[in-house]
C-alpha cells in the first residue's frame, strides 16, 4: 500500500522532484516576507496623506496615489513570492505571517487607493 502511495506522488512528481530548502534559501525567503510586510506597511502610512483629499496641486496628490500604488504592488508580488517559496520550503515557517501581511495590507492599500480616486472632488 506504501509503494501505490509513493507512486502516485511520484507520478504527480510534486513530491519526488523538490530537493528540501537549506537554511539560506530559508533565510532569503523569510527576508522577503519581512520586506513584502515593510514595503505594504510604508503604503498603508502613504496612504493617509492622500485621506487629505486633492492638494492645491493635483500633480502632487496623483503622484503620492500612483506612490501608494507602487508600495502596495510591490508589497503584494514580494508577499506572494515568498509565501510560494516559503510553501515549498522546509517546517520552518516563520515568514508565512510576514509574507500574508504584505498581501492582505497591500491589497488592502490598493482598494482604498481606488476608491480615493473616485470620490467626488470639488472643481477648482
Amino acid at each position: 500500500m506504501t509503494e501505490q502511495v509513493m507512486s502516485r506522488a511520484d507520478a504527480d512528481g510534486s513530491a519526488a522532484d523538490e530537493p528540501p530548502m537549506d537554511d539560506q534559501e530559508v533565510r532569503r525567503a523569510t527576508g522577503l516576507a519581512i520586506a513584502a510586510a515593510g514595503i505594504s506597511i510604508m503604503g498603508f502610512v502613504s496612504l493617509f496623506r492622500l485621506r487629505v483629499g486633492w492638494d492645491q496641486s493635483r500633480a502632487r496628490s496623483f503622484r503620492r496615489f500612483l506612490g501608494v500604488q507602487a508600495e502596495s504592488l510591490t508589497g503584494i508580488a514580494l508577499g506572494y513570492r515568498a509565501l510560494n517559496r516559503l510553501r515549498e520550503g522546509s517546517s520552518d515557517k516563520r515568514g508565512v505571517p510576514f509574507a500574508v501581511v504584505g498581501v492582505v495590507l497591500g491589497v488592502s492599500n490598493v482598494v482604498r487607493g481606488v476608491f480615493w480616486l473616485r470620490q467626488d472632488r470639488p472643481e477648482f
